[in-house]
């Protein structure tokens, strides 16, 4: 029996086709599915290293202006109460955004200041063997005074009082976390005030927490606790 050309290509054209469909017919394996992030229950304790910046910065004055206050930091040297054989977080990320009323220097740092707004906290966690899901903070506020002793600015998250309930990963009520600057209240202070010549005031534009005290010369990072 003689094929003609166009019959051998008819009968290629079916076999791809047929095969084509069988391959769509296999159900896909466990192996090509994704594992869901865990999410981590009980507590979690870490180092703290930020800043919490000010936009516009804080200055003394008259006529203040509200003011975008992030807080930025590192979580390291993460110890939890939650054991799990595939999934291990490593370290994370904190970030919140809040909107003070004031710009001005006395009213949002220092010995009478008052705590800042609310914030509204989130946590991302780095994890090797999976994905670990995020945790979320709703700070009721957030203080910046100086300690009494040192004269350093100490970070505290919420403020004496507050709370911080958390949902997500280590959700529960979380415990107030705290950090010290390497910054003098009372040197820092000075850039909130007009320069000489009717310059303007540089104003305090960011203060980092948790690095090492210059003038002592040890690591001074914070604590940070999530969950209960």
């Amino acid at each position: 029996m003689v094929c003609s050309r166009r019959g051998k290509k008819s009968f290629s054209l079916a076999a791809v086709a047929t095969a084509t469909a069988l391959v769509l017919l296999v159900p896909a394996g466990p192996a090509f599915a994704k594992k869901p992030p865990m999410t981590f229950t009980g507590s979690i304790t870490c180092t703290f290293t930020g800043t919490l910046k000010f936009k516009p910065a804080l200055i003394n004055t008259d006529t203040p202006s509200t003011t975008t206050v992030t807080l930025k930091g590192k979580l390291r040297t993460c110890s939890y109460t939650q054991s799990q054989s595939t999934v291990v977080i490593t370290k994370g990320s904190i970030k919140a955004t809040a909107t003070a009323p004031s710009n001005n220097c006395a009213t949002d740092v220092g010995p009478d200041s008052r705590p800042l707004p609310a914030m509204d906290a989130t946590v991302k966690w780095k994890a090797t063997g999976g994905k670990a899901s995020p945790s979320s903070i709703d700070y009721s506020g957030v203080s910046v005074i100086p300690d009494q002793e040192t004269g350093y600015l100490d970070l505290y998250f919420p403020q004496s009082g507050g709370t911080s309930p958390t949902t997500g990963s280590f959700a529960g009520s979380s415990s107030p976390a705290s950090a010290s600057s390497n910054q003098v209240a009372s040197i820092l202070a000075k850039a909130c005030n007009p320069r000489k010549h009717g310059k303007p005031a540089k104003g305090i534009k960011a203060i980092a927490f948790g690095v090492a005290e210059s003038t002592i010369g040890t690591s001074n990072a914070g604590t940070i606790t999530l969950g209960s």
